[in-house]
């Protein structure tokens, strides 16, 4: 099921224009994650944290985000 999610993810004609959002993920997937990304040339980001990755995105889409402690 996996591997089918995954060829289904890639061969998206406009994964080009993607940058792939890893969070929290063990090493063995990430190391599979990582190399099938660099196979069809797709950009990743890793992240340990959710909203990391959420504020990540949000910055790539002209969003600020202001964080209180």
């Amino acid at each position: 099921a996996v591997d089918a999610a995954m060829g289904r993810l890639w061969s998206h004609r406009r994964m080009g224009q993607v940058e792939l959002v890893v969070v929290g993920a063990t090493t063995e997937v990430a190391a599979r994650w990582r190399r099938e990304a660099e196979a069809h040339k797709v950009a990743t980001s890793w992240f340990e944290r959710c909203d990391d990755a959420l504020a990540h995105a949000a910055r790539r889409a002209g969003i600020s985000i202001v964080r209180r402690s």
